[in-house]
């Protein structure tokens, strides 16, 4: 029984070491961890043991071997690797490459830095150049994507968080998920929304806006108040083009002197009724805005006299 006992022995040692010098052949390229470790198994009848989880920090294998070990032929496809393995029996165990703490107490799973290449295109499949892409809470790590689109970050951690943005685009982020060459990254263009600026007139009738037909000038109070005077015509002065100021005797002309020995003068209308008196007498500071008519639509409003111009002010009044 003793010498049956050592026979059975002999044999169980020599049979796991012959499994384990068993020779393999790999030509993978930029292959999955999975896919060599598989093709392993296959040609040493060697089982495998890990964890979905586990194989999702691997990275692609590029080996190429003749007839090498077993063991040799491990290394190589777990160099540069953040897993590592052990066989036990005739089983090749996979797991996470432990890192003795800085403490030296217990072991913590150190995730292994990888660089990550991508391309920044617009909707319309155009390289976006200039674009920033940075580590989501790292402001250390950070690159720009060149005239192409193009961008490569060194040393990311693998389950990091990229952020791209920029002064026209919208702000995206991307998980990295361990991968080292990211899909075209895809960004919208940035709308900017602005208050719409509505310039508001008088025709001393209605309030007219730039939907109405004919030509006017708007001097609103905001306007009036860039220069101390005491008096309209000085507010007036080169605020709008098409109003020309001759002499203080003469007063103003809207486009242009239109009548050899007639009125020259445009018709002033204030707070909705026509105005005969001198504008010197209207205190600018009661004036809230001007609208100055210039062309033949003032004249189907307010008649003849409309023929040269029309100055249209309306005064401040109490508010709510």
């Amino acid at each position: 029984m003793k010498i049956t006992a050592v026979i059975l022995l002999a044999a169980c040692l020599s049979a796991s070491a012959t499994g384990k010098a068993q020779k393999v052949s790999l030509t993978l390229r930029d292959a999955p961890l999975e896919k060599a470790l598989k093709e392993i198994k296959r040609q040493t009848g060697l089982d495998l043991l890990y964890t979905v989880d586990v194989l999702q920090h691997a990275r692609p294998v590029t080996i190429e071997l003749r007839n090498a070990d077993l063991r040799q032929a491990l290394d190589q496809c777990f160099k540069e690797q953040p897993l590592t393995y052990t066989i036990v029996e005739n089983v090749i165990v996979v797991k996470l490459r432990p890192v003795t703490s800085a403490e030296g107490v217990g072991e913590e799973i150190v995730a292994v830095p990888i660089d990550v290449k991508g391309r920044v295109v617009d909707t319309a499949g155009n390289p976006v150049a200039g674009a920033s892409v940075t580590v989501k809470g790292d402001r250390t790590k950070g690159t720009t994507t060149d005239e192409n689109g193009y961008f490569e970050l060194k040393g990311v951690e693998e389950n990091a968080t990229l952020v791209v943005s920029g002064v026209n685009i919208e702000r995206y982020e991307v998980r990295v998920n361990g991968r080292t060459g990211l899909p075209e990254i895809r960004v919208s263009p940035k709308i900017i929304e602005g208050e719409a600026v509505v310039v508001q007139g008088s025709t001393g009738f209605q309030v007219i806006d730039k939907k109405h037909p004919g030509s006017f000038d708007v001097i609103s109070n905001d306007l009036i108040n860039r220069r101390v005077s005491v008096d309209i015509l000085s507010c007036i002065e080169n605020l709008t083009p098409g109003v020309s100021f001759r002499n203080p005797n003469d007063g103003l002309l809207i486009r242009g002197r239109n009548s050899i020995f007639s009125n020259v003068s445009p018709l002033i209308v204030v707070d909705n009724f026509p105005y005969d008196g001198d504008l010197n007498n209207i205190n600018p500071n009661n004036v809230e805005s001007i609208t100055i008519l210039k062309d033949a639509a003032a004249a189907a409003i307010w008649g003849a006299r409309a023929g040269n111009g029309v100055i249209v002010i309306t005064t401040k009044r109490g508010k709510t």
